[in-house]
């Protein structure tokens, strides 16, 4: 697996083994990750894909690249502020044009798309099959369900644009795990799918953290709840984010580091900014500005130069 990171001395992108061997030196302006054999980079003439080799396997062309998932990915024109989005394939052949202000990848069959600052679903041609009539929307879960935010109604659709569940409240994330968070009278909790309060609105903000965990927000300070809302460990932060492979990233002072379910940390809070973990990885950067990798070991790999 080839790491995309910044070196300092060129001010550009580049790609790092496991050890951190240079394998594809510093040359883009930006680079993400490997998805599908492929990875979104960004040069001075626009943004393409890249192969293992550090080749374009499709020109820089676009003025926006997102990573590829499942044989397609989104990616706008290279219209500069006012470029649209649509969808290649791995060939690098639209499927869908850019004609949109924003677009996703495909959720139980269609995408949401928005159009003049309204929000619809399109299939696989790009053609709405539920009309842009949103004000805001998500993407569909994991059971096709969407929330969907109509003259400040907030409900949730099926995939035939369906109401399938409407309740009191200000807004709603998507469901995971058959739950999500909502906000009513200013103050957030957690519903299921009968819409039925699994925990109270009692926090100031709240938002699934993934792996069982939601964040949870009272008086400027954040901590973690499990879905019974009891708390993982006796301390809070700043800001946090969500875990991701065991660890999640939490903040004090402007000073970023990891911690574990348990309550144990990986680091000590030591860095400026920090990103998830992914295949036991994670971007970290110091408050020098420097860019390196910390393994789920907790072990640093820096740039071998």
């Amino acid at each position: 697996m080839f790491l995309p990171i910044l070196f300092n001395s060129a001010r550009k992108w580049g790609y790092i083994s496991q050890s951190g061997e240079i394998v594809i030196p510093p040359k883009f302006l930006y680079a993400d990750s490997f998805s599908e054999g492929l990875a979104p980079v960004a040069t001075e003439d626009g943004s393409g894909y890249i192969n293992g080799a550090g080749c374009f396997a499709i020109p820089p062309l676009f003025g926006e690249a997102y990573s590829f998932e499942g044989g397609l990915a989104i990616v706008s024109d290279n219209n500069g502020s006012r470029g649209k989005y649509g969808m290649i394939d791995k060939s690098g052949k639209f499927v869908i044009k850019p004609a949109f202000d924003n677009l996703a990848l495909p959720s139980s069959g269609l995408s949401l798309a928005a159009v003049d600052n309204k929000m619809g679903f399109v299939d696989s041609s790009g053609k709405f099959r539920i009309p842009p009539i949103f004000d805001n929307a998500d993407s569909f879960d994991e059971c096709g369900w969407s929330c969907v935010k109509k003259d400040g109604i907030c409900f949730f659709i099926g995939v035939d644009g369906k109401t399938t569940l409407q309740f009191d409240c200000e807004s709603a994330s998507p469901f995971y795990d058959g739950l999500s968070v909502i906000a009513r009278n200013g103050k957030s909790g957690c519903v299921d799918r009968s819409g039925s309060l699994v925990m109270p609105c009692v926090f100031d903000e709240m938002f699934n953290s993934e792996e069982g965990t939601f964040a949870v927000k009272r008086e400027d300070a954040w901590s973690f709840v499990d879905w019974s809302g009891t708390p993982l460990f006796d301390m809070s932060f700043d800001l946090v984010s969500s875990f991701s492979e065991g660890f999640a990233g939490v903040c004090r002072d402007g000073r970023w580091g990891y911690i574990a379910h348990d309550g144990s940390f990986l680091t000590p809070l030591v860095f400026a900014e920090t990103w998830d973990f992914y295949h036991s990885f994670a971007k970290v950067l110091s408050v020098d500005g420097e860019m390196s990798y910390l393994h789920s070991s907790g072990k640093s790999i820096l740039p071998l130069m």
